[in-house]
């Protein structure tokens, strides 16, 4: 039976990851799948992750426990273990649906040339409250530069590489700690392959106050000016300044939307307005200046 299944490698790095990684585990065996390799690639927790793991080990095709250098380099290991025609990683606290692989499969015989597929993603709370769903944003004017700019996205939980674009395009960079999915992303445009929309929700991305997401937004865009340095050279002068202006006022808002927890708030409302001047005309700079008053 599972010959008539392409074989899917689910990679799910892991790092003291107890208290969201059994329901990861399950919402990836629950595919019931014939032909699924699973690979759990743990980064030498000291919680109860490697008991949860253990317990689920006869439906684990591989798992290994030691000290990487961060998520890309846990995923890269996977990658390289791996022997699937189709890759994907799930973090350890985020969950796939019900369909999920079956809704890939029917996406690849729909497009069979295509080679990158990307579903929906609702974004949700421990509540199970659904804040919003992410998909694809991407056409056939996207140029690479927009993946620098947030312009085109790929949601990561719901995202699926053929393993010839890999072969193609390399592992995932270990400098990059919080967009190296992005960055990823970008690297495949450049090879002239392209993502393809899949019109279902595939996965749930899970929104809480110790993911990366949550901590804040400027790490992710200073990782982002490291993925324009890549490019620039590919840019014209007015180009590179107009995303260097975008990532200002990205930047900017998150110092705003942030600043009244700070110690220094009004400070924090002058770094940003020097950071993107036009950040005054916002309703969000004034809504956070009348509040400090």
């Amino acid at each position: 039976m599972a010959q008539n299944y392409p074989k899917i490698s689910i990679i799910t790095p892991n790092f003291n990851g107890e208290a969201y990684l059994e329901e990861t585990i399950q919402s990836i065996l629950n595919q019931n799948y014939p032909n699924l390799e699973f690979i759990i690639m743990d980064g030498g927790s000291t919680d109860s992750s490697i008991e949860i793991i253990k317990r689920y080990e006869s439906d684990i095709s591989l798992w290994k426990s030691e000290k990487d250098n961060g998520q890309a380099d846990a995923i890269n290991k996977g990658i390289r273990l791996s022997s699937g025609e189709w890759i994907a990683f799930l973090n350890s606290d985020d969950v796939y649906t019900l369909e999920t692989f079956v809704r890939l499969n029917e996406a690849i015989s729909q497009y069979p040339a295509s080679k990158w597929f990307v579903g929906k993603t609702e974004i949700f709370g421990n509540s199970g409250e659904v804040f919003r769903t992410r998909e694809l944003e991407f056409n056939e004017q996207s140029v690479v530069q927009d993946w620098v700019t947030y312009a085109a996205t790929s949601p990561q939980p719901s995202t699926f590489l053929h393993r010839s674009v890999i072969d193609k395009v390399g592992l995932f960079n270990t400098d990059f700690h919080y967009s190296f999915d992005c960055e990823y992303w970008m690297r495949i445009h450049q090879h002239d392959i392209k993502p393809q929309s899949v019109p279902h929700v595939l996965a749930r991305f899970r929104y809480h106050e110790t993911s990366k997401t949550a901590t804040s937004r400027i790490p992710f865009l200073n990782e982002h000016r490291k993925m324009l340095d890549q490019i620039q050279n590919d840019l014209t002068p007015s180009e590179r300044k107009s995303i260097k202006m975008k990532l200002n006022s990205l930047e900017s808002e998150s110092i705003i939307s942030r600043a009244l927890d700070s110690e220094y708030p009004f400070g924090e409302l002058i770094r940003a307005y020097k950071l993107s001047s036009d950040i005054i005309k916002s309703r969000m700079f004034w809504g956070a200046l009348r509040r400090i008053f």
